[in-house]
């Protein structure tokens, strides 16, 4: 996710990119949204103003100032804390 903002992609569109279109493509209509009658699972994440190294497929490395970072979940309605 982190790779797509530093691509300068729109936070909106990235967590789209990576909920609601990879569950089109799967043609999973019960997944990538919340809405009523579908699974209620999330993550919950945080974009922080911190320095990263992003590497791309041929290893080369690009500064970028923010991070994208896992907070946890929500699954079943249950919160599940990354790093607990």
């Amino acid at each position: 996710m982190t790779k797509f903002l530093a691509l300068g992609m729109p936070l909106l569109d990235v967590i789209r990119a990576t909920s609601s279109a990879p569950a089109n493509a799967l043609r999973r209509n019960d997944l990538g949204h919340l809405t009523p009658g579908v699974s209620k699972d999330a993550s919950i994440i945080c974009v922080k103003n911190q320095k990263v190294e992003l590497e791309d497929t041929v290893g080369n490395l690009m500064p970028f100032e923010k991070n994208i970072i896992p907070i946890g979940t929500v699954q079943a309605g249950k919160l599940i804390l990354a790093n607990a």
